[in-house]
């Protein structure tokens, strides 16, 4: 069953992983805050709130043959990758349960899918659909961009320590001569 608005599948395409579609809407209002007594009009009088509101969102999906990016407002937005350009998979193991979180073409790419919730026992499946990708897992804090933010942090407390009583004691001796 394809679950893909305006994305068909080909003849012998089956889907592997997803499709998860995600919606996400969006509220701007305008106006006072349409509360009662709030200064504005006459006492007591309710204001009218005026806004605008939209929705986007995507639906992501992997099949045996391509990666699947659907863009729900704007059909040529969507982006389709043939799996063998794909040349590594990022996923993030939590417990029992994988998410393929990004792939990457070999032209660098990058292409967020955050599927989530996939069994571990799917693994091989993943290696068979992506045969000549790199499978890299990435787990947080522990990952390389989060070392790199962990190692900053840590380095710019240690350098208050250091410099944090010199600063103090200058200002403490200036203002108390």
């Amino acid at each position: 069953m394809n679950r893909f608005r305006r994305i068909e599948l080909e003849d012998g395409e089956k889907l592997a992983f997803g499709p998860v579609t995600r919606t996400k809407t969006t509220t701007f209002s305008a106006g006072p805050g349409g509360a009662q007594g709030s200064g504005f009009g006459t006492p007591g009088s309710q204001l009218q709130q005026e806004g605008i509101s939209w929705s986007s969102g995507h639906t992501v999906g992997i099949t045996n043959r391509r990666v699947i990016v659907e863009d729900l407002q704007s059909p040529d937005k969507s982006k389709i990758v043939p799996n063998e350009a794909v040349s590594r998979v990022f996923i993030r193991r939590k417990g029992d349960t994988f998410a393929i979180a990004k792939v990457q073409t070999a032209s660098g790419q990058t292409f967020k899918l955050n599927l989530g919730g996939i069994p571990i026992q799917d693994e091989p499946l993943l290696q068979q659909t992506f045969p000549q990708a790199e499978i890299t897992t990435s787990s947080g804090i522990l990952s390389s961009k989060g070392c790199l933010i962990a190692l900053i942090v840590v380095g710019v407390l240690a350098a208050l320590a250091c410099v944090g009583p010199l600063i103090l004691s200058a200002v403490g001796s200036l203002l108390f001569r």
